[in-house]
């Protein structure tokens, strides 16, 4: 039985106002038999909440699902206990600390990222021109905001909201904020 109710409203796509074109419908016990098959280990009960229809923009080709819900903390607990979840590296933060070596010359020892969504802080480890006391984490997994602070980066775990209120984000206080798949983990 679903646990959440699927939101009121026609399905829309984020990019188009045209109708989208239903793809299937994915149910809460097809996902969780998927997930089990993939990992060969089954998730909580609870990491999926409802069922789910897979749709596609008709404008852009982008396909989504409906509800537009982000994963649980039961699911991502689940998930990144899984070595594959955290790959380590990826392409895009070797491209972005290029992009970031030349702001770090010009700004000095006052130059700090925060990165939202940071999981373990792989990226930020990447960035071996910063020193950790100007490397800054915000998550909502608690094991991954732990790790980060293993390796002592500034780190909190909640939302931008909740990490503004408890003051550890300052207005205009960060050089840089960066972000990497974190899109889907929204409404």
């Amino acid at each position: 039985m679903n646990t959440v109710s699927k939101p009121a409203g026609t399905p829309r796509s984020p990019l188009s106002s045209l109708p989208p074109n239903k793809i299937r419908d994915l149910p809460r016990a097809f996902l969780l038999e998927r997930l089990t098959n993939y990992y060969s280990v089954p998730p909580p009960a609870a990491a999926v909440e409802c069922d789910y229809t897979l749709w596609e923009c008709a404008e852009t080709g982008l396909q989504f699902a409906w509800p537009m819900l982000p994963g649980n903390t039961v699911f991502y607990r689940w998930l990144a206990g899984f070595e594959s979840y955290y790959p380590g590296s990826r392409w895009e933060y070797r491209k972005t600390r290029a992009l970031l070596e030349p702001e770090k010359a010009a700004g000095g020892n006052n130059f700090n990222v925060l990165d939202v969504g940071c999981g373990q802080g792989d990226f930020l480890q990447s960035l071996d021109f910063v020193a950790n006391e100007n490397k800054f984490a915000l998550d909502l997994n608690e094991p991954a905001v732990q790790e980060c602070r293993r390796r002592g980066f500034q780190s909190f775990c909640g939302t931008i909201e909740t990490a503004a209120a408890a003051g550890f984000l300052r207005p205009a206080g960060y050089s840089t904020v960066t972000s990497f798949h974190c899109l889907e983990h929204v409404e």
